[in-house]
């Protein structure tokens, strides 16, 4: 398998509460919800190469997608944007504190979507359809007495298929107000 990597300057980045489907129904979404601070995307994807050889020569070559990895950055997503996204914890549980353990430890599925601003005043938009946020590695140091130094905080997301073998939705929209009404679902809205 290789890898493929690209990191763009996102403006908007966004989060829909994914619910998987029972037996043979299809996955629904929440509400799409933006998230703030979120500076720096970047994908890396996984492929795999399907070569069938003939006679000593390829008879077919073809290049698929396995799945991604999509980090970002930020500087000021708040601890309780964080507990939410990783583990379904709502601020009101927060009164004395988050407590992690064995049923709150494991992220839920997400599908996550950002959009980065063309030239022309275009944007391309993504939705990836199923992720779980990988919870970040934690520094704490104090640089001087100015007080702390302030590194932008990476979060991963483990991005694959769903059950139908979705991995990804895109799409250029020619002005803010398309991009906005792409971020209202995940799945395409039916007219």
């Amino acid at each position: 398998m290789s890898a493929a990597e690209f990191t763009v300057t996102s403006k908007d980045f966004y989060i829909s509460k994914r619910t998987p489907g029972l037996e043979d129904g299809a996955a629904t979404y929440d509400t799409p919800k933006p998230v703030c601070g979120i500076a720096e995307v970047a994908v890396a994807y996984t492929k795999n190469p399907v070569k069938i050889y003939e006679s000593g020569r390829t008879i077919y070559n073809k290049t698929r997608i396995a799945d991604a990895t999509v980090t970002l950055s930020t500087h000021t997503m708040s601890l309780e944007q964080r507990m939410e996204l990783y583990y379904s914890l709502k601020s009101e549980q927060a009164t004395e504190g988050y407590i992690e353990g064995a049923d709150t430890d494991t992220p839920q599925e997400v599908a996550i979507g950002w959009s980065v601003l063309l030239d022309g005043g275009k944007y391309f938009c993504t939705w990836f359809y199923l992720a779980t946020a990988a919870p970040s590695d934690e520094s704490y140091k104090t640089s001087d007495d100015q007080g702390p130094k302030i590194e932008p905080m990476s979060i991963a997301f483990n991005c694959s298929r769903t059950e139908d073998g979705k991995l990804r939705r895109t799409k250029i929209c020619a002005d803010a107000e398309e991009m906005k009404k792409f971020f209202t679902s995940v799945e395409p809205v039916q007219a």
